[in-house]
């Protein structure tokens, strides 16, 4: 095993990098499952759901680290912008269960964000000109909203680079995101007193559902236990989730239509 670029690893956790991902890809996985085996509005499909909010923060917390330690950031980029690509049929056809058409084409993958957030990033670190930086970064926010988790993977990209090998003010960052951005607040605080207000009828149904959204939080966690190391994984963890990520799409699209 060994840390990035020969940077001293975190000595208080005792998780690599490619064993965190590996929990991303499982839980990405059991997310998925929700949308292909019947069981919405169940305990199961909560805890399910609660259980695949751990994913993507994970990948977009590596994809920052990938970002600060990579040999070349256009090849870097150049990857993202290829699986994005591989990945957008794969993903309308899980999602809409259809071939991208008028109303589905604009639906991007969590590559196509991540790819976003590392352009967003790139041009904060090397553009020089404000007028040109500035201009740029707002065209990439308003790229974001067209991709999976929105303006909210980018956020938290922005929060784990702007605060870059500081877990504390990453996870007090990163929290205020999920409670902000995220929308707890919003549903779980701001709409009963609104709903109150106004009189309207209290619908529980989509605070059930919403209880699956703190799965956010437990990502930040984990993240404490990371050790700065790679781990071992070889030329599978480099390539892995590229590969994986809309080869799974297309065969849970597959089987839900084989099967359910």
């Amino acid at each position: 095993m060994r840390s990035y670029d020969g940077i001293q690893p975190r000595m208080k956790g005792c998780i690599s990098a490619n064993a965190l991902k590996v929990i991303a890809v499982i839980a990405m996985v059991i997310d998925h499952l929700t949308y292909v085996i019947p069981i919405q509005q169940t305990a199961l499909y909560i805890v399910m759901r609660f259980i695949g909010r751990l994913a993507a923060p994970i990948m977009f917390y590596f994809a920052v680290e990938a970002y600060h330690h990579t040999h070349s950031v256009n090849k870097y980029i150049g990857r993202l912008s290829i699986f994005a690509l591989i990945s957008y049929i794969p993903y309308i056809y899980f999602m809409e269960n259809t071939l991208p058409n008028m109303s589905t084409w604009y639906r991007f993958n969590v590559i196509y964000s991540i790819l976003i957030g590392v352009l967003f990033i790139h041009v904060k670190h090397e553009v020089k000109n404000v007028v040109l930086k500035v201009l740029v970064m707002a065209l990439l926010v308003y790229l974001s909203i067209l991709g999976d988790w929105s303006y909210r993977g980018l956020l938290m990209m922005c929060v784990f680079d702007f605060f870059y090998r500081d877990y504390e003010k990453q996870r007090f960052a990163y929290l205020l995101v999920v409670f902000t951005a995220g929308n707890l607040i919003t549903y779980f605080f701001e709409n009963p007193v609104l709903i109150s207000l106004t009189g309207m009828p209290f619908d529980t149904s989509i605070y059930e559902l919403l209880l699956s959204e703190w799965g956010m939080i437990v990502p930040i966690v984990l993240l404490r236990g990371y050790n700065g190391k790679l781990g071992k994984g070889g030329r599978w963890a480099k390539w892995g989730f590229y590969i994986f990520y809309p080869a799974h799409l297309l065969l849970l699209a597959l089987a839900r239509n084989i099967f359910v």
